[in-house]
């Protein structure tokens, strides 16, 4: 399957003048309209469905840039996958600008895919519409949770080999004591970087307890 990449796209000629044109106007009457007509900053947001396979958060952005600023983008993505599922929403900075690139892609036919292009209502919620903006295929709410109960694993795991360790350096100690009693001196240091800081910890209270145990007998 071909992907989409952003050198590969380009603006029909005959939508690329009106949309010159078009941009034009807007910039015209932003520089021209008094201070009390000037837009109050009015942001717009485009819906896409049916969008290209590999057409995706950087080459929609870096595509529909031509029209104006782009704030943010989101492609719908499952979060048990992180895939694409057709659809995103790009939020420009202002409303026109997104009348004029919805009305430029509108049924725009881009690697054999019929583009739909809406702009949404200004009182939908953008903050909840660009919640899971951060899932991608490599980041997406059933890996993360994934991940998390690897590590989990993982640290139950050390915290068990550190136990076979923490054995190990008891059964050592005692081996000192008894060096101890023969008035032979000795010192003992427990590390953290095998068994871990809980482990480690845990070893270091009962050599505390060993060695008050040979000095009370001393």
């Amino acid at each position: 399957m071909t992907e989409v990449g952003s050198e590969d796209i380009a603006l029909a000629k005959s939508k690329q003048t009106a949309l010159t044109k078009a941009v034009k106007r807007v910039k015209k009457a932003k520089g021209t309209a008094d201070d009390d007509q000037a837009p109050k900053g009015q942001r717009g947001i485009i819906m896409l469905q049916h969008i290209p396979h590999g057409f995706y958060e950087k080459e929609i952005k870096s595509y529909f840039t031509q029209f104006g600023k782009v704030l943010r983008v989101r492609v719908g993505r499952s979060q048990k996958t992180g895939k694409s599922r057709g659809y995103a929403f790009v939020e420009f900075e202002f409303e026109e600008v997104a009348k004029i690139a919805a009305e430029a892609m509108n049924n725009y036919l881009m690697f054999e895919r019929l583009i739909k292009c809406e702009v949404l209502s200004s009182d939908v919620n953008a903050k909840k519409l660009f919640r899971l903006k951060y899932i991608r295929e490599d980041n997406y709410p059933k890996l993360l949770a994934r991940k998390k109960e690897k590590a989990k694993r993982d640290l139950e795991l050390t915290e068990e080999e550190g136990q076979d360790v923490l054995q190990q350096r008891l059964q050592k100690v005692e081996e000192q004591n008894k060096r101890a009693k023969l008035g032979i001196p000795y010192e003992f240091k427990v590390g953290k970087t095998v068994v871990g800081e809980k482990a480690a910890a845990k070893a270091e209270r009962k050599t505390k307890k060993v060695e008050e145990k040979v000095e009370r007998r001393g």
